[in-house]
Order: structure tokens, then C-alpha cells, then sequence
């Protein structure tokens, strides 16, 4: 008695498969890892600090090319707020909006503490406030994650 295994591989199927399989492959992954950049995304709009929103409507994922994306926010003080800054004068006209918004204050009042609050950046700088980091960070094994399922899909598809 014994035993045997036989196996039979269609050639031209095999063949039409590996054919399919790069831009097939490609797609797939690609479709994964948009949807990774827009989950990335999403929590950098839940992380980030709200004062008048713009900062968070500013944040979004796109694609730079194939297989390649880019979460980021479209405001020039971004950076400023991720990392913090050193010690500067910041202009504290530019700080009445954020003051009567977030301390409720007019006028005068506002002119006064958008100065004070300028002095303090002038002496301490302001504190780093990341958003973008953690998001990365929390959604690094997911992307992985999502990386593999398209590769899985895109095997299944090429094969089938």
C-alpha cells in the first residue's frame, strides 16, 4: 500500500494570475491604505486642540502617489502647535480673535490679555499640544493590519 499525492497545476491559469497580480495587487493595497490615511486622519481631528476648529477642518489624508499618502494639516501653525515653540514675540493683534473666543472678553479687556498672553510666549514660549503623534502612533499596527488584508485580497483575486 501506498501512498501518493498528486497534484495538478493548470500552467495557463498559474500564468494569467502572475499576469493580473501587480496591478491587481497595487489596487487592492492601495484601496487599504486610504482608508488607513483617513482613519489616521480622523483621530488627528479628535486629538487636535479646538479653539475655532480651523486647525482640525484643516486636517486631511491624501494621496501623493501610488501606494503613498500623506496626513496632514493645512494650517501654517500646525507645526507650532504639535511641537511647541521657544521663547518669541508673537504680534498679540493676532491673538484678540482667540482671546474674545476663548475667554470671553472684548475691547479693551481682550487688547490687555492678548498682550499679557504674548508677554508669557515672549518669556516661556507656548507647550507642545500633539495631536498628529498620537495618531500615528495608535493606528501604526492597524495600518499594518490593513496593508496585509489588501495584500490577502489582492492574492485571492489574482488566483482566482
Amino acid at each position: 500500500m501506498s501512498n501518493s499525492i498528486t497534484i495538478s497545476v493548470d500552467i495557463s491559469r498559474a500564468q494569467a494570475g502572475f499576469k493580473r497580480a501587480p496591478e491587481v495587487m497595487a489596487r487592492r493595497i492601495d484601496a487599504k491604505l486610504s482608508r488607513g490615511a483617513e482613519e489616521v486622519a480622523r483621530d488627528g481631528k479628535r486629538n487636535a486642540p479646538k479653539a475655532f476648529s480651523n486647525l482640525v477642518n484643516s486636517i486631511r489624508a491624501d494621496n501623493i502617489g501610488p501606494l503613498h499618502y500623506r496626513v496632514s494639516e493645512g494650517m501654517n501653525y500646525g507645526r507650532a502647535v504639535e511641537e511647541g515653540t521657544r521663547p518669541h514675540m508673537p504680534n498679540s493683534e493676532n491673538l484678540i480673535p482667540w482671546v474674545e473666543r476663548v475667554l470671553g472678553v472684548r475691547g479693551k479687556e481682550a487688547r490687555r490679555k492678548a498682550f499679557l498672553i504674548a508677554r508669557a510666549i515672549s518669556r516661556r514660549g507656548t507647550r507642545a499640544q500633539a495631536y498628529m503623534r498620537p495618531a500615528a502612533d495608535a493606528n501604526r499596527s492597524r495600518l499594518f493590519e490593513l496593508a496585509n488584508q489588501g495584500v490577502d485580497e489582492g492574492l485571492r483575486e489574482a488566483f482566482a
